[in-house]
């Protein structure tokens, strides 16, 4: 099986990520909403966030997959 899925990642042309990938990611958007306008703040926003849903005691934000060529699953955050 993992034959099969590493095959079809080089066919379709996945690229490998690693959490140094993700992180570099995240920290170059992070560095763009604060230098960024309020419309290139809200854009980031809307790229990164699915959803949020606030309860009495936690807030619960989930996230949607990670743009451009850093794919994996959505993470949820409590």
């Amino acid at each position: 099986m993992s034959e099969k899925i590493e095959a079809h990642e080089q066919s379709s042309g996945c690229k490998s990520v690693d959490s140094a990938k993700v992180v570099a990611a995240y920290r170059k958007a992070q560095q763009m909403f604060l230098d960024g306008t309020l419309p290139q703040r809200r854009q980031l926003i809307n790229l990164y966030v699915k959803r949020v849903v606030v309860y009495d005691d936690y807030v619960r934000i989930e996230l949607h997959n990670v743009p451009g060529n850093l794919k994996g699953n959505d993470a949820k955050t409590h």
